[in-house]
């Protein structure tokens, strides 16, 4: 099967975008997206940006005030952004 190629040319000093990338099967229901915050017909979830003492960026996902995922390291200190 052939692919379709996703590509972005960005130019800046400091990139302070997010990109999401979402899978779903075709008449699948999509999310309605806003300031962090993917909501479904009975689920939403929120993805918090923070940034680790690397300046790295890391993100946090919650679901009904529960972390289910996250990428910053237990017991890291992270800064808001």
């Amino acid at each position: 099967l052939p692919y379709t190629r996703l590509t972005a040319s960005v130019r800046g000093a400091e990139a302070r975008f997010r990109l999401a990338l979402l899978p779903f099967r075709m008449g699948e229901p999509l999310p309605q997206v806003r300031d962090g915050t993917l909501a479904w017909p009975g689920q939403t979830d929120r993805l918090a940006f923070t940034v680790g003492p690397d300046g790295r960026t890391r993100c946090t996902v919650t679901r009904d005030g529960k972390r289910i995922a996250g990428t910053e390291a237990e017991g890291e200190k992270v800064r808001e952004l």
